[in-house]
């Protein structure tokens, strides 16, 4: 009995020895936990300022070009040559495709032999007008022969200048110009491909682009002339004004509009879908940082206030948070000392021993 005795007090003089020596070893183990352990390392506060806020509605919509334009052949042929690439930027009046083929050659052909044959009796012609002058003025020759040769001569002269404008126009119907400044796209035909007059070959669409947006407008609300912010990529944001508001709603109720503006034209491209805010009205307003707004389980919010005496939980009133400020409708004024960083670890441990908390 006495030996087992022995034992136990030697067993636990051994594991309270272990327990000191850990405690040592680990200073922040539970058996040393106190007020320290939750002590905050750094603590910010500010005093909430007036900042620039305003109403807003919520809009989405797609780029496209304010003006479009479908390229068509006025002759038929086949497809020589595709000028530009699918995308590129044009010019007015620069090629973009070339129209050839069997009938075209023939056709273009015929003209050319036309002109040749035409030039050269046009020539003919000159001479003997030069020589019957001549004649003419020695008495050789009536001037009625003299003025039979001018007309013939005028005649001919006519009958080229119009095969020449024909062999012109020939030309020009199968070198297919841009009607404008633009981009070329929607290419539906390929190199080798024979097309009828009138066929769409492709689209050029103008460099100004606009944004067909819809929008869900409360009642009484004026749209026209509104500034638009585009939320174009993340950090990029571009702003434009709505130019127009169609006078037809879609079918759920919705209104459109035109967005238009150089940060639009010159960021973004047809096609894509972006979206954004409306500004309806802007104004100021009592504000503090978003962080530093904290909310419970059941979705109140609250602030911690820092006061001579401690901290102070209090409850507040939030509006609208924009460009990372919450609007504050009621609950702290202009001298409040706001708890910026550190605020959740204040409202979610109990710290007391470490600050005095005033509830």
């Amino acid at each position: 009995m006495k030996k087992q005795f022995i034992f136990w007090v030697t067993a636990l003089s051994v594991l309270a020895g272990a327990v000191l020596l850990f405690d040592r070893l680990h200073p922040n183990s539970l058996s040393s936990f106190d007020a320290e352990s939750v002590k905050i390392n750094t603590i910010e506060t500010t005093l909430p300022e007036l900042r620039n806020f305003s109403v807003r509605l919520r809009w989405f919509g797609t780029v496209e070009s304010r003006e479009r334009v479908e390229i068509k052949p006025v002759t038929d042929g086949g497809i020589m040559a595709v000028r530009v690439k699918d995308g590129a930027h044009v010019k007015s009046n620069e090629p973009l495709f070339v129209l050839g083929g069997e009938t075209a050659g023939h056709e273009k052909e015929i003209l050319r032999t036309e002109v040749s044959s035409l030039e050269n009796q046009v020539a003919l012609m000159k001479d003997v007008v030069r020589s019957r002058s001549y004649a003419a003025s020695k008495k050789l020759t009536t001037q009625e022969n003299l003025v039979a040769a001018k007309a013939r001569l005028a005649a001919l002269q006519g009958q080229l200048a119009t095969a020449r404008q024909k062999l012109a126009t020939l030309n020009d119907s199968l070198l297919i110009r841009s009607p404008m400044d633009g981009i070329f796209t929607d290419r539906l035909v390929s190199q080798g491909q024979y097309v009828t007059r009138a066929t769409p070959l492709a689209d050029v669409i103008s460099d100004d682009l606009r944004i067909t947006a819809r929008v869900f407008v409360p009642a009484d609300t004026d749209l026209n002339g509104k500034i638009v912010i585009v939320h174009n990529a993340p950090g990029k944001d571009a702003e434009g004004k709505i130019s127009t508001v169609l006078p037809a709603q879609t079918p759920d109720g919705a209104t459109v509009v035109w967005i238009e503006g150089r940060e639009i034209s010159n960021s973004m491209k047809p096609g894509e879908s972006v979206s954004g805010w409306i500004v309806i009205r802007k104004y100021r307003a009592l504000a503090v940082p978003e962080d530093a707004v904290l909310r419970d389980d059941k979705g109140k919010t609250f602030v911690v206030v820092k006061t001579d005496k401690g901290y102070r939980k209090v409850r507040v009133r939030t509006r609208s948070v924009q460009h990372g400020w919450c609007e504050i409708a009621s609950g702290v004024g202009p001298s409040d000392k706001v708890i910026t960083r550190g605020a959740y670890e204040i409202f979610n441990r109990d710290f007391s021993s470490s600050y005095r908390l005033i509830d």
